[in-house]
């Protein structure tokens, strides 16, 4: 028993230190990887929780609260079932994003993939030579393209069954982003596929933190509907993800959908949600679901909005 209180106290005192952490992540680029995991870290303190109360450890269980309640509350607006009953649409726009992941071979499982249920639009990150060379068969299901294919795991392409109205390459920092304009419902929607630099070092954190920035200013100057959509090498859990898009006007398509993991597939307990469909207020969000497995690390992101 001595020994199973002194476990608990550890498990208890360690995930209230990263919690503890999370909570700095705009002071310290490590401190903001913490944040990501507050899933993993609400679970095990609230079974740390039951066991500590059965011990009748009651300090240890007033002192997990507020860390629990620091972890809830960055999660609560994706409880399931709170962003309501689905609208219909005349004219719904189905989107994918998928980080093929430059060392996946397996082409043909996402060629079938995308084959089954085709989107209207396909954002592909981590788009190469290779990648581009397997996609060929696509082309006449996706007339309309842009790619870029590099070999240094930022390559990016965008497919689409719908015309563009007009289309434009930028870079946010160091990395190549796509925008297009399209047709939908009788008006001109904005979608903008960006792949981020992920927090591997205090640069590169710093390079995605601004990156974020560069979006929400991007958002904030839209007049017309917009997505943003990709691989953001962050969670919406963290602090400088909140700072930088809280005033862009862009919301989470996710939002009541559960707190579905998209990276790493070959580690569930892990799974955080960094690849995400951020939309404006002229988009209600009809689905939002994770596609099926195809080789990559990444789950590829399926998203169908409506206007308003």
């Amino acid at each position: 028993m001595r020994a199973l209180d002194l476990l608990l106290r550890l498990i208890a005192l360690a995930t209230l230190v990263v919690s503890a952490a999370a909570l700095a992540a705009t002071e310290w680029w490590l401190f903001d990887i913490t944040a990501h995991f507050r899933a993993q870290y609400l679970a095990i303190q609230a079974a740390a929780l039951a066991l500590l109360a059965l011990r009748a450890r009651w300090g240890w269980c007033l002192g997990l609260v507020p860390a629990m309640a620091a972890n809830a509350i960055p999660l609560a607006p994706y409880w399931p079932g709170a962003a309501g009953a689905p609208v219909p649409s005349p004219a719904p726009l189905t989107l994918m994003s998928a980080n093929l992941s430059a060392v996946n071979t397996d082409y043909p499982r996402f060629v079938n993939l995308l084959g089954s249920e085709p989107p209207d639009i396909v954002l592909l990150v981590e788009l190469n030579a290779g990648w581009a060379a397997a996609l060929r068969p696509l082309h006449g299901l996706y007339p309309y393209r842009v790619e870029l294919p590099q070999e240094d795991r930022f390559g990016i392409g965008l497919f689409s069954r719908l015309p563009f109205v007009d289309q434009r390459t930028i870079r946010l920092q160091t990395t190549p982003a796509i925008e297009v304009r399209v047709g939908l419902a009788g008006r001109v929607v904005r979608v903008l596929g960006v792949h981020l630099r992920p927090p591997v070092s205090e640069a590169w954190s710093q390079e995605r933190n601004r990156q974020l920035a560069e979006v929400a200013a991007i958002a904030r100057e839209a007049s017309e509907p917009l997505v943003v959509l990709g691989d953001f090498n962050t969670t919406p859990y963290s602090a400088n993800f909140t700072a930088a898009l809280g005033s862009s006007g862009l919301t989470d398509a996710g939002l009541g959908r559960g707190w579905r993991y998209t990276w790493p597939t070959f580690l569930p307990p892990l799974g955080i949600p960094i690849d995400l469909c951020m939309i404006s207020g002229h988009f209600v969000a009809l689905e939002h679901r994770r596609g099926a497995r195809f080789g990559s690390d990444h789950y590829p992101l399926i998203a169908t909005l409506a206007l308003r």
